[in-house]
C-alpha cells in the first residue's frame, strides 16, 4: 500500500508540472482552436471569354462594373443556306468547278463534261444547280450542289462577312446595354444649305447629298461609303414618330455571305440631318 501511495504521488507531481510549463494548446495541439483568418473565404476570381471564332450566346461581364451583355450570335452557313437548300440568287452567276461528271443536254443532243470542268452556275434549286457551259446558253446541265466547288466558294465569303457582322452585332448590343455606350455615333450636325425650306435633302451638283456625305464622314454608317454608292434615291416625304421624315434610297456595293452583291439602304432624314440608317426590307440598322 505505501508504494502504491508513492507512485501516486509521483505521477501526481509529473503531471502539475508538465500542465505548469506547457502550454495546454502547444501540449495538446488537437484541441486548439482554429484560427481566425483560417475560416475567412478567400475570393474566387472567374473570366468569361468570348470566342469570335464560334459566336456564342454567353454573357461577357465586365469587372469593372458589374454590367454583363449576351455575346451576339451570328448564323452558320448551313443555317443561312437551309443546309445548301437554298442560295440567293444574288450568288448567281459564278463560274463553279465540277468534282464530279456532270451530264449536259442541248437541241441536238446530249454530251457529260468530267470532274474539274469550270461551268457557270445560273441559279439554285432545293440544293440542285443549273449549269452552262460558258458561252453556251442554250446547253443546260443539272448538278447538286456538293459535285461542285460551291461550298468552298461562298464559305470563304461567308468567313469574311460573319467577321464583319458580328462586330457589327456587338456594336448595337452594346448600344443597347450601356447607357451610353462609347461605340454609338451620334447624328451629325444639321449642314448648312443642306435642305430647303421644307427640310428635304439637296442633292449636290455632283448628283450626291452634302447630307448623307456628313452623315457617312462623321461614322454614322461604315458600311456605307460614297465609292460604293451606285445609285442615289430620289427624296420621298413619310411620316414616323409622328414627324414629317424624308426618305431616301441608296444602292452600294458590299459583301454578303455568298459574296459581293449590290444592296440597298434607307437613310431618314429629319431636322437637316441623318437620324438612322436602315435596310428597307427588314428595318434592321445598317453597320
Amino acid at each position: 500500500m505505501r508504494s502504491l501511495f508513492y507512485t501516486s504521488l509521483i505521477v501526481a507531481g509529473a503531471l502539475l508540472l508538465v500542465i505548469t510549463f506547457f502550454p495546454r494548446n502547444d501540449f495538446l495541439p488537437i484541441f486548439r482552436a482554429p484560427d481566425a483568418h483560417e475560416n475567412k473565404a478567400q475570393p474566387v476570381v472567374t473570366t468569361e471569354f468570348a470566342h469570335t471564332s464560334a459566336p456564342s450566346t454567353t454573357r461577357v461581364t465586365s469587372a469593372a462594373d458589374g454590367a454583363s451583355t449576351p455575346e451576339p450570335k451570328v448564323e452558320t452557313l448551313e443555317e443561312l443556306t437551309r443546309n445548301w437548300t437554298v442560295i440567293p440568287a444574288s450568288a448567281f452567276p459564278r463560274k463553279v468547278k465540277l468534282l464530279r461528271e456532270a451530264a449536259f443536254k442541248s437541241g441536238v443532243g446530249s454530251s457529260k463534261l468530267p470532274a474539274g470542268t469550270e461551268v457557270v452556275a445560273l441559279a439554285c434549286d432545293k440544293g440542285i444547280l443549273d449549269l452552262t457551259p460558258e458561252g453556251a446558253t442554250t446547253v443546260h446541265g443539272m448538278a447538286r450542289v456538293g459535285d461542285t466547288d460551291l461550298k468552298a466558294q461562298i464559305r470563304e465569303s461567308y468567313d469574311r462577312w460573319a467577321a464583319a457582322r458580328l462586330q457589327a452585332l456587338r456594336q448595337q448590343e452594346a448600344a443597347r446595354y450601356q447607357a451610353d455606350p462609347p461605340s454609338s455615333v451620334a447624328a451629325p450636325d444639321p449642314v448648312p444649305g443642306g435642305v430647303d425650306e421644307s427640310g428635304r435633302p439637296v442633292r449636290g451638283a455632283d448628283g450626291m447629298y452634302p447630307v448623307l456625305l456628313a452623315s457617312m464622314r462623321s461614322g454614322q454608317v461604315t458600311d456605307i461609303t460614297p465609292k460604293k454608292v451606285k445609285m442615289w434615291g430620289t427624296p420621298q416625304l413619310a411620316t414616323m414618330e409622328g414627324r414629317p421624315t424624308w426618305v431616301i434610297d441608296v444602292d452600294y456595293d458590299t459583301i454578303v455571305f455568298c459574296g459581293p452583291i449590290t444592296a440597298r439602304a434607307q437613310a431618314h432624314v429629319r431636322d437637316g440631318r441623318v437620324i438612322r440608317w436602315v435596310y428597307p426590307g427588314s428595318g434592321e440598322p445598317v453597320p
